[in-house]
């Protein structure tokens, strides 16, 4: 769908891939200014859930700009794509812990909705928790992504990894040929 009204074939609004990107650093930039002045209002455990949901977006907006001055690089692209899958965990993972049946003991919704921690203590371990819960979301894109990587490395061989494998065995089995002058190499490191 997305080639049918924007892109470089398309007819009705021929742009290349780095403007895309582009646009969509610009969309990222008008989120993260209307997340910073609505966090404004926002103090204690909300300001520090809106806090990291500035820093993901703000992360998000790099990776898209790299993605315009790198189009054909797969760690930027997958860096992109990771960053947004993790900002929309985020989004759940803050509506669950402000909003739901998740809140930190120690701190109370209070008549306004605002959400008071009662004592420093209870406040630093809600932010800790919010830390933990976002490396968490991290660790789980990374191991989804390593998974996928080798899932798909498993069902389509690259050939240079392959030869790459090859070498290494040969190497580290002392076999003559190719792979015997890297042994020396590789045992040397």
């Amino acid at each position: 769908m997305q080639r049918f009204l924007t892109g470089a074939r398309c007819r009705y609004l021929p742009l290349t891939d780095g403007v895309l990107c582009l646009v969509a650093a610009t969309a990222f930039t008008a989120e993260f200014v209307l997340f910073y002045f609505h966090s404004t209002t926002h103090m204690g455990l909300e300001g520090y859930y809106h806090y990291l949901l500035l820093v993901l977006i703000g992360l998000c907006i790099a990776a898209t700009i790299l993605s315009a001055l790198l189009p054909g690089s797969f760690p930027v692209d997958l860096a992109c794509g990771v960053l947004i899958a993790l900002q929309g965990l985020w989004f759940y993972q803050t509506a669950f812990t402000l909003y739901g049946s998740m809140l930190p003991s120690g701190c109370a919704r209070d008549a306004g909705g605002h959400i008071e921690c009662r004592a420093r203590a209870a406040q630093e371990r809600a932010e800790q928790l919010a830390n933990f819960q976002l490396f968490g979301l991290v660790f789980l894109a990374f191991v989804y992504a390593l998974g996928c990587y080798a899932v798909a490395a498993a069902r389509h061989e690259h050939p240079d990894i392959k030869a790459m494998h090859d070498e290494h065995v040969a190497a580290m089995e002392g076999h003559a040929g190719v792979g015997a002058a890297t042994a020396a190499q590789e045992c040397a490191i």
